[in-house]
């Protein structure tokens, strides 16, 4: 099989140990690959993710949230430390791999998190913030 694209998700996908083999094994087959992660990871297992390793050119990082402000983000995920989420998509995004951020349209406060998001994670053109 040789799909044109891939999608990978379920859990953080980021953290498995063989994820760079895996990727630099389908990427000559695929023209892109979409990951699925949710940057909940402590900043110990951020840098053992081994992105060194890993053909990056071919991989859309792929980020959907519920909710972007901090006390519903605590009730949402058991409590993770919103600051160190955000801090997470900031450091993954200065690899050169576009990330697409998807909201979810569900409750009224839906501006004010994406202006949150803009403002704290200084979103740039390596982001795709889809609506």
């Amino acid at each position: 099989m040789r799909p044109e694209v891939v999608f990978i998700s379920g859990g953080e996908p980021l953290l498995y140990p063989r994820i760079a083999h895996f990727f630099n094994a389908i990427q000559e087959h695929t023209k892109q690959i979409n990951l699925f992660i949710i940057f909940q990871f402590s900043k110990k297992l951020r840098q053992q993710i081994r992105f060194a390793q890993m053909t990056l050119d071919k991989i859309l990082l792929c980020h959907t949230t519920i909710y972007f402000e901090p006390e519903r983000w605590a009730e949402t995920t058991a409590n993770f430390p919103f600051e160190l989420y955000v801090n997470n998509i900031k450091e993954i995004s200065k690899l050169p791999v576009p990330i697409r951020t998807e909201f979810i349209i569900n409750h009224e406060s839906l501006e004010d998190e994406i202006a949150l998001f803009q403002e704290l994670v200084k979103s740039d053109q390596s982001f795709e913030p889809t609506r």
